[in-house]
């Protein structure tokens, strides 16, 4: 009898509700397509068979839909419908898209029975005796469907088949092609009958309550943007979003969009978004968001072929590319400060000074609800309130990994009166922490040509010879600011492999723009010397990882501070671009009296040797710090002893022949007094 082949496009207007089916009769319907089909072929195919193709012939699953007690294979195809069938909405969608018949549903349903039924698995390695495979083979699976719908299928037709080319099934095997069997992956196949299988390359974010709690996080700005999203990905006038900042908050603002699209928000790693095909359809059948997060270097580039059109989203860095048709990129910016204060009052509920804290860290909500957490365990654990000293010491641990691999963290606060600087430097320093508290507002009121130009960053070097307070001073910016303070390993960020310093320092500085942390680059002429005139590759190298340097630091948002012992080696082209330069002179004589009475604290040899001290010795800070502490441990009499004139100078007379240099006579008079 010929078989009418009805095409799903036509056939699926008809819609049964659940509550007419019994739980599983989807599962049921299918697998009694297939059953009924080997039990028809093998029954008249195989001269010598056993009671298994009798039994399958006979499943009455298909019965109770054509509402006839026993219905015949061809009779029933004659008549039977892709509608009839009542398949989950993943298997409709599929059969919509590659337009099956239900010859190519039995050919897919096969497989997938294969993968779940061993009644199946009998008959098809009977049906391939001897080879006893269960999977079919392109040749028996072309006698079975030809002689079930009248077809005139060959293995090549088959390879070709919209099944294969799209690889929902996989063809296996370098045999001839007849001899080549297919499959489908069993988690797949449970997707399609609308089972919630756990997939390893796959993690669904957020949750119901988390996720009306994380969209609170979503800066103002970008909250509303969404019915814009939402509008272009559903007319697929997109592809997907490329999300630039921060990781986090690029899947809080996946979530948002997926609630937007009726899908749900799952996490896939590039590499197995990259590899792995069946993924993308699994996404599309499933109704998935796929959020891919990418670390990309300068210059690098993510690709990836699409087997199936899904909406898509991509967090990634500031830097490379996201090679996909049809992207939309948009980036992260920190909530304004208004939506930062509240944020911080809702997270501490209520007990810490948000605008002070607001006004201090320009970090997004994640970063914000995090900290607040940690500092409200240290608290807890500590037995006291909470408060801003429990929030600074979160900020020093809360930071990217990247960051801790290649800077070390400064950990120490110094106050206003530890530092002491000439009267000039101390004017510039004291404007630079304005323009640190103000690197956010600075901007308003001021005319379109500034504020084209807008950047939260600020860009400051420290010149000086060493020992004059460079660090020292970082260090009290960061205290002043609240702000964690990281020091650039620089051996740890240029790599001899060309790309790798680049993306290193690409990486570092957006984890320290995430967390709003200030980085210290010690001897910066070592990265921002001058440009060389050289043609050799070396000196092009270098070159080019200068002219990345300067654009790159000039570009974050963060407070980046550079030192340096001679400015002379600062290329020229980076000075325009910095928002600060201040000079560490040597000390004069009251700054050094100052210096040395700060350093003795009680123990003190006394004013007038103090002002002798400084009248003829000319060291700097941090060489008269050494000096001290190296006298604090040569004095016999511990912590509540005064420093003695004699121990005092045998350790500045140390200090001197390091340098290389004579104690000044005078100084050196008064040690060989107290030999």
């Amino acid at each position: 009898m010929s078989q009418s082949v009805i095409n799903l496009s036509a056939d699926l207007q008809r819609v049964v509700t659940a509550s007419e089916r019994p739980a599983g009769f989807v599962d049921e319907m299918l697998s009694g397509f297939v059953q009924s089909g080997l039990g028809h072929f093998g029954l008249n195919h195989l001269e010598d068979h056993d009671g298994l193709f009798t039994e399958l012939k006979s499943n009455n699953i298909l019965s109770s839909v054509m509402a006839e007690s026993e219905v015949e294979w061809f009779d029933m195809t004659s008549q039977l419908t892709m509608a009839q069938l009542e398949m989950t909405a993943p298997l409709r969608k599929l059969a919509a898209d590659l337009e099956l018949d239900l010859a190519g549903l039995f050919m897919l349903a096969l497989c997938g029975e294969i993968e779940s039924s061993y009644p199946v698995n009998m008959a098809m390695a009977q049906l391939q005796a001897p080879d006893n495979t269960p999977r079919p083979m392109l040749h028996c699976l072309c006698g079975v469907i030809n002689y079930l719908f009248n077809k005139h299928l060959t293995p090549a037709s088959i390879a070709a088949h919209p099944l294969i080319t799209t690889a929902t099934l996989q063809l296996h095997g370098n045999d001839p092609l007849p001899l080549r069997t297919l499959s489908i992956s069993s988690r797949f196949w449970q997707l399609l009958n609308g089972r919630d299988e756990q997939w390893s390359e796959v993690r669904v974010l957020g949750g119901s309550a988390a996720q009306v709690d994380d969209e609170v996080l979503i800066p103002h700005s970008l909250k509303q943007q969404l019915p814009e999203l939402h509008g272009l990905l559903q007319m697929q006038a997109v592809q997907g979003v490329v999300i630039r900042g921060s990781q986090r908050l690029g899947e809080i603002l996946a979530q948002a969009l997926s609630k937007g699209l009726g899908r749900k928000a799952v996490s896939i790693s590039a590499e197995h978004w990259r590899t792995m095909p069946l993924l993308h359809l699994a996404a599309r059948y499933a109704g998935w968001l796929p959020v891919i997060n990418l670390k990309l270097g300068p210059a690098e580039r993510y690709t990836v072929t699409l087997n199936a059109t899904v909406p898509m989203v991509f967090t990634s860095g500031r830097d490379g590319a996201v090679e996909v048709d049809n992207l939309l990129e948009i980036e992260t910016p920190a909530p304004l400060l208004a939506q930062r204060q509240l944020m911080w009052q809702r997270f501490s509920g209520g007990i810490l000074a948000s605008a002070e804290l607001a006004k201090s860290a320009l970090i997004d909500g994640v970063a914000i609800r995090n900290l607040v957490k940690s500092a409200e365990l240290d608290a807890r654990r500590q037995g006291v309130p909470l408060n801003k000293a429990h929030i600074i010491s979160a900020r020093h641990r809360h930071v990217g990994k990247q960051l801790r691999l290649l800077a070390q963290p400064v950990v120490r606060q110094v106050e206003r009166d530890e530092l002491i600087l000439p009267t000039a430097a101390q004017q510039q320093f004291d404007h630079l922490v304005q323009r640190c508290l103000q690197r956010e507002s600075v901007w308003s009121g001021l005319g379109a040509t500034a504020r084209v130009s807008s950047n939260h960053g600020v860009r400051v070097l420290f010149s000086g010879e060493s020992g004059t307070g460079k660090t020292l001073a970082a260090s009290h910016l960061a205290t002043r600011l609240s702000a964690p303070l990281f020091r650039l390993d620089i051996a740890s960020v240029v790599n001899k492999y060309i790309g790798e310093t680049e993306k290193n320092l690409g990486l570092l500085l957006d984890e320290a723009a995430a967390s709003d942390t200030i980085l210290l680059l010690d001897e910066a002429d070592a990265l921002f010397g001058k440009r060389t005139e050289g043609e050799g590759a070396g000196d092009r190298f270098a070159n080019m990882l200068t002219n990345f340097l300067l654009t790159r630091i000039e570009n974050h948002s963060g407070i980046v501070i550079l030192t340096s012992n001679n400015r002379a080696l600062i290329d020229a082209a980076f000075t325009r671009r910095l928002d600060a330069i201040i000079e560490f002179q040597l000390p004069s004589v009251a700054e050094r009296m100052l210096i040395w009475q700060s350093h003795f604290g009680k123990r003190s040899p006394g004013d007038d040797f103090c002002h002798q001290l400084s009248s003829f010795c000319e060291l700097p800070g941090g060489f008269i710090r050494n000096a001290v502490l190296s006298a604090a441990v040569m004095s016999p009499g511990g912590a509540d002893e005064l420093i003695s004139q004699e121990t005092l100078l045998n350790a500045l007379s140390d200090e001197y022949r390091k340098l290389g240099r004579a104690l000044p006579p005078v100084l050196a008079q008064m040690r060989s007094q107290h030999e």
